[in-house]
């Protein structure tokens, strides 16, 4: 979770809980609480978020979610792959647009690392997100629902 305090003036254009955070880079998560001069923001890497995704080279569809054993690293977890999916790692990753609270189009993140089972199916892959979390310093709060 991340705070961030605001300016009074700002908070006119209504922000409010399930607002997209991004930053030109990317997501970075989303609105979960406001006050009268901040709000908080669960990022992507939070183990409680997940998002639609879709792998920009090939158009599958997947799912990016937070994952305790990776926020150190800042990285997330790719699941929910279909099992015809054709992942490389360094493909890149953007919001499909379902799930109500990011745009389509918006970048997420890179595929580091792609791990499967015995039998080759593809459990989960590795995302670095496109946003440095260490250098965050300023967001753009999207309004509304998509």
């Amino acid at each position: 979770m991340v705070r961030h305090n605001t300016d009074k003036q700002r908070l006119t254009c209504g922000v409010a809980v399930g607002n997209a955070v991004i930053t030109p880079d990317g997501v970075v998560g989303k609105v979960v609480e406001t006050g009268p001069t901040w709000s908080i923001v669960s990022t992507i890497l939070n183990p409680d978020n997940a998002m639609g995704v879709k792998v920009s080279r090939t158009s599958d569809v997947a799912v990016v979610e937070g994952d305790s054993e990776l926020y150190s690293q800042n990285y997330c977890k790719m699941t929910f792959i279909d099992k015809g999916s054709n992942l490389i790692i360094g493909d890149i990753l953007e919001t499909s647009g379902s799930g109500g609270i990011y745009p389509a189009g918006l970048s997420v993140g890179v595929i580091r690392e792609i791990n499967s089972d015995a039998m080759g199916n593809l459990n989960y892959a590795t995302v670095e997100p496109l946003v440095d979390f260490n250098k965050l310093y300023e967001v753009l709060v999207i309004n509304g629902t998509y």
